[in-house]
């Protein structure tokens, strides 16, 4: 705690939950402890959860839950997981998903903030569906991860400008005011999962990044000293005069961004209808039903032509097999999702 003190950090991350579950990763207890240590420090906590999108309103109780013990900030990590794959349930998901977590903090908490993290290069997302728009809607800020050390042809030198012309690009085709950004880059040692990050190229593009105002450093337990000294000369401590991720009302509640989120309060989008699991279990019995047709034909011709009646229960039993597994298909299907 006393290095991040020394570093003039504002917040610090606390990951408590993934998807649904809160205790994979730290447990209750864990989290307000350390909310407490950050507090008596002078630091704020920001929570962060990995969705997934399979249980939006689990999801979003495990976000509210962390705003309620505590948390000064709560920050959505959507990545390739949060896929849209199957007629838009990824954005159904999501609006499920903030719209719940906003309502609750417009109602109870308006100071707090919300943020997402996710892809910096946009391609990568726009890929399998992330629903960028929505999630930047029900926020306050958002924060793409420049890990340029992973990202093949990106160097400290070009991943500040591949960034921002990249998300340029991707805003320009919102209807509401994209958020303000503030940038994760990565901070590691050597270790058998992660690739050394030279500090010179860390502060070289904490420089670069000096005009949003803020930067986030990952990760907390892989950073060295050398990667602390950056932090500490980064040209967003309290001394330099730039706005502070803790200045709620200037970086969160910019007057625009208050008018979207404004009352009357976003109404949310409804459940996924159960139509469309429905609509597929209703082809598959359409095929099924076919089959049998064609086997039920199948079965006259052959009655009539064959003059040896005694195989013909072969055709009746494959039939009767035919319709079993259709009916334990409609009911396993439906019974799975009434239960999710």
């Amino acid at each position: 705690m006393q290095q991040a003190k020394d570093a003039h950090c504002d917040y610090i991350m606390v990951k408590t939950h993934d998807g649904d579950d809160s205790l994979k990763y730290n447990s209750p207890k864990r989290v307000k402890e350390l909310m407490h240590a950050c507090h008596e420090a002078g630091i704020k906590v920001a929570a962060w959860g990995y969705v997934y999108g399979d249980h939006p309103e689990a999801e979003a109780d495990m976000a509210i839950d962390a705003l309620k013990m505590g948390a000064d900030a709560y920050i959505w990590n959507c990545e390739k997981e949060f896929k849209d794959t199957k007629k838009k349930i990824a954005r159904k998901s999501a609006r499920i998903l903030c719209s719940k977590v906003r309502n609750w903090v417009n109602a109870n908490q308006p100071t707090k903030l919300l943020g997402y993290s996710t892809f910096c290069r946009v391609n990568e997302g726009i890929a399998v569906g992330i629903p960028f728009d929505i999630f930047d809607f029900f926020s306050d800020v958002a924060m793409p991860q420049v890990y340029w050390k992973e990202f093949r042809g990106w160097t400290a030198e070009n991943a500040a400008f591949r960034m921002m012309e990249e998300w340029r690009k991707l805003q320009a085709g919102w209807k509401h005011t994209p958020r303000p950004i503030i940038p994760t880059l990565h901070a590691y040692i050597k270790t058998p999962e992660t690739e050394y990050v030279p500090p010179a190229e860390l502060a070289e593009l904490s420089q670069r990044f000096k005009k949003y105002g803020g930067i986030n450093y990952y990760l907390y337990d892989k950073m060295g000293q050398e990667h602390w000294k950056v932090l500490r000369e980064a040209p967003f401590g309290r001394d330099a005069g730039a706005t502070q991720f803790t200045d709620w009302t200037k970086v969160a509640k910019q007057e625009q961004v208050a008018k979207e989120l404004s009352s009357p309060q976003i109404k949310p989008t409804p459940p996924i209808k159960k139509a469309k699991t429905y609509s597929q279990s209703f082809k598959i019995a359409m095929i099924y039903l076919f089959i049998g047709v064609v086997l039920s034909v199948c079965y006259n011709v052959w009655d009539i032509s064959v003059t040896n009646k005694a195989n013909k229960w072969y055709l009746w039993l494959l039939i009767a097999i035919l319709w079993i597994i259709l009916i334990i298909y409609i009911y396993w299907s439906t019974h799975k999702q009434r239960s999710t």
